[in-house]
């Protein structure tokens, strides 16, 4: 159905010459791959843990990469060689993720509050907005995966510390 819309989009485009039509042919399409990206929780993600009939993809994945890196499991079948690369990709993925973002957009992770306030305020008043959609965006998926890890991180040390 989006493929048929930005058709449309990019149809009235031609037709009409307006830029919004080609902005939100962009944005759908835009959406479209940030969807079918398997490494987050996305269609994608989905997707590929019912072609493979794995629950909790992820998790497996890393136990997997984890059982192999620490030479706990080294016998390796084609669903666990499959676990083991989608866990490295998916781990180096969040990685350049989380360093594009400190490199590139250092200013707008400390910001982030402050810009936030004034995207709303002027999108409520539509006034001028200098503040763009990704300074918004990527900062907040950034303390997003960050969250989540160090989440993940802190319940993986409590259960280490309960076995012992």
């Amino acid at each position: 159905m989006e493929s048929l819309l930005v058709l449309f989009l990019i149809l009235l485009y031609i037709l009409t010459n307006n830029p919004l039509f080609y902005y939100c042919s962009s944005v759908i399409v835009f959406n479209t791959i940030v969807n079918i990206n398997p490494f987050l929780r996305f269609d994608g993600y989905w997707i590929l843990s019912d072609i493979t009939n794995t629950y909790n993809l992820r998790a497996k994945a890393n136990e997997q990469l984890y059982n192999f890196i620490s030479l706990k499991d080294v016998k390796i079948n084609a669903h666990k060689g499959f676990l083991i690369v989608y866990g490295l990709l998916c781990n180096l993925f969040l990685l350049w993720f989380l360093y594009y973002v400190s490199r590139y957009m250092f200013l707008d992770l400390f910001k982030f509050p402050t810009n936030v306030y004034y995207y709303v305020k002027n999108w409520f008043w539509q006034s001028e907005n200098n503040i763009t959609f990704w300074q918004i965006s990527l900062p907040l998926a950034f303390y997003f995966i960050v969250f989540s890890q160090l989440k993940s991180l802190s319940k993986n040390i409590k259960l280490k510390l309960k076995k012992e």
